[in-house]
This record gives structure tokens, C-alpha cells and sequence, in this order.
């Protein structure tokens, strides 16, 4: 597991066990995969992701100094080469994205406990996704965005997996 120091009051962590459990899960996936992290905080997942065999990498972050400290760490980390980091409102990076051609196999969706997804989030993010994707959505409230889904992990939050 990769262990980051990226450190900011706005960064909820995630936790070590919680990761082992969700990486043991989607981890025959991994390997050749394009990785999206939406709210992407200390970018552990996606650089996690490269680490076990992902082909390319990509991050959203609202927070530019958040963002900023994400660059440095991919390049300590030496992926720099293979993850795209975007800074800014969401869903225009989505929208963004989707105009540069990039689809995703696997994204993280990991929000603030005080922002709540809406509908058009999700309508938005459909329009990235790979045919065969795999959504890891971690909330602190059980509002799956469809009636498909599995509570996978309930600890600090509710973790959802989606599959295509």
C-alpha cells in the first residue's frame, strides 16, 4: 500500500484498511485500466492505481493548492508521465474531459461529507465511463445514485460499488 504525506485541513483521509479492502476487490481490473479520482484529496487511489498496473491516471480537485500539492507528489512518486491533474468545479472538468475524449474503467468518487451529489452529477459522469466501469463512490450518507449498487464496506461512511 502507498503511504502519501500530502497534508491540508480540507483532506479527509482514507483509511489504509479501507483501501486494502476496495483495491482486493477491483484489483483484477486494474492492470491496463484508465483511472479517474473525482475530489481527489491526497490522490492515494490514483497513484495506487498506477503502482498496481493502470495505464493512465487522471484527478479532479477542487481545491487548487490541494491540486498544486497532487503535481508534486505524482512526480515524487515518479508517475507524472501517466496522470492528468484538473482543478476546478467538477462538473465542468467532467464536461471537459468527456470533450477531450477520455473514458474511464474505474473512478474513485470520494466527496466532502458536505457536498451531496445531485442527479445531473451522475448524468454527467455517464458520459465518461467506459463500457466494462467500475464506480467506487464513498459517502457519509446511503444515497446511491441508482437502484443498482452494493454497500461493499460500511465504516467512516458508506462505500458503494457500481459495475457495468
Amino acid at each position: 500500500m502507498i503511504k502519501l504525506q500530502i497534508r491540508h485541513e480540507h483532506i479527509r483521509p482514507f483509511p489504509k484498511i479501507l483501501r486494502e479492502n476496495i483495491f482486493s476487490i477491483i484489483d483484477y481490473k486494474i492492470k491496463g485500466s484508465s483511472i479517474l479520482d473525482i475530489f481527489a484529496g491526497s490522490g492515494v487511489c490514483c497513484i495506487e492505481s498506477l503502482h498496481k498496473g493502470a495505464r493512465k491516471a487522471s484527478m479532479i480537485e477542487i481545491n487548487k493548492d490541494i491540486a498544486k500539492k497532487l503535481y508534486n507528489t505524482a512526480h515524487k512518486k515518479k508517475v507524472i508521465n501517466y496522470i492528468k491533474i484538473y482543478s476546478g468545479n467538477v462538473s465542468k472538468m467532467i464536461v471537459k474531459l468527456h470533450d477531450l475524449g477520455n473514458y474511464y474503467d474505474i473512478i474513485f468518487v470520494d466527496p466532502p461529507y458536505n457536498i451531496r451529489l445531485k442527479r445531473e452529477f451522475w448524468k454527467r459522469l455517464n458520459t465518461i465511463l467506459c463500457r466494462d466501469y467500475t464506480i467506487i463512490y464513498r459517502s457519509n450518507v446511503y444515497d446511491r445514485p441508482s437502484e443498482t449498487g452494493e454497500v461493499v464496506i460500511k465504516r467512516d461512511g458508506f462505500f458503494h460499488i457500481y459495475r457495468e
